[in-house]
């Protein structure tokens, strides 16, 4: 490598190749990777494994084989691969490949014949209505005429030459009727039924009516001298419920469920009598009687 050439590389590395330098015309050179030549062994290909059972089932025991490791094989030594292991046994009665069956070495198939009844089951049938009899003209002639006649053109003939089969209906005259300017049954019957249930609607509600009227309470006056009891008995009881209540005002704190309900009952208690009382001051009071 010249000198030049070992310049230029070792300017490339150093990473100046951003910068523009005469060094970067000068082409780096190739190296080309060179094989190592193909490893071949020195041992010939036919060489006998060592310590090999492989081939050995001719023998009663499948002992290893060349266990001594020689590289040719002995008389003694079994044989490491058998005889056509690859293409089969080679012997006298393998088939000749250029001996095989042509088109033409088959013998020829027998022609194709139709088939016939050698012997029949049955007896013929009778031939009693011979070709030339009336019946069987007949009969002839009829299926003539059949497959010679147009159906679909007699057809649409016949029925256009028709007459209408619709029957002629007489046209109703309603005003010589009967019942004609009548109120129908229907509707009579219709009437009665609504009237019917009116009656027992009304009937109902009248029951009704009456029986809430029968247990509607009385109102009459209180009379002054039970007026003046009850207040009184409402006062005295109020003083009684007030002193058990003015018991429980000076404590300052309630620590019992018990102290916070009967507070709470005599405060209830008291505004209920303090509303009776206030009832009872009025100068005529209505009490209802049941």
């Amino acid at each position: 490598m010249s000198a030049t050439a070992s310049m230029a590389r070792s300017h490339r590395s150093r990473g100046s190749d951003a910068d523009e330098s005469i060094y970067n015309l000068i082409p780096a050179p190739t190296v080309s990777a060179s094989r190592s030549p193909l490893y071949r062994s020195k041992y010939p290909a036919d060489t006998p494994p060592t310590a090999s059972t492989f081939g050995t089932t001719r023998a009663a025991v499948a002992a290893p084989t060349n266990v001594a490791g020689a590289y040719t094989q002995t008389a003694t030594a079994h044989r490491h691969k058998q005889q056509g292991a690859d293409w089969g046994p080679k012997n006298k009665h393998m088939p000749d490949p250029t001996q095989f069956q042509t088109a033409n070495s088959q013998p020829e198939m027998p022609q194709p014949s139709r088939f016939t009844y050698t012997t029949r089951t049955k007896p013929p049938l009778s031939t009693h209505h011979a070709r030339d009899s009336p019946v069987v003209q007949a009969r002839t002639e009829a299926m003539a005429r059949t497959q010679r006649k147009n159906f679909i053109s007699e057809n649409a003939l016949a029925v256009i030459m028709a007459d209408a089969r619709r029957p002629v209906r007489a046209e109703a005259d309603y005003l010589k009727k009967e019942d004609y300017g009548k109120t129908p049954a229907y509707l009579a019957n219709v009437k009665a039924e609504i009237a019917a249930e009116q009656d027992y609607i009304r009937s109902v509600l009248q029951a009704r009516a009456e029986a809430e009227r029968a247990h509607e309470p009385t109102t009459q006056l209180l009379p002054e001298e039970e007026r003046l009891r009850l207040l009184a008995a409402l006062k005295q009881k109020w003083e009684a419920v007030n002193k058990q209540y003015q018991t429980t005002t000076h404590m300052v704190t309630l620590d019992t469920q018990g102290k916070v309900r009967r507070k709470e009952q005599y405060e209830i208690e008291l505004q209920q009598i303090e509303k009776s009382i206030e009832k009872l001051n009025k100068p005529y009071v209505f009490v209802q009687s049941y």
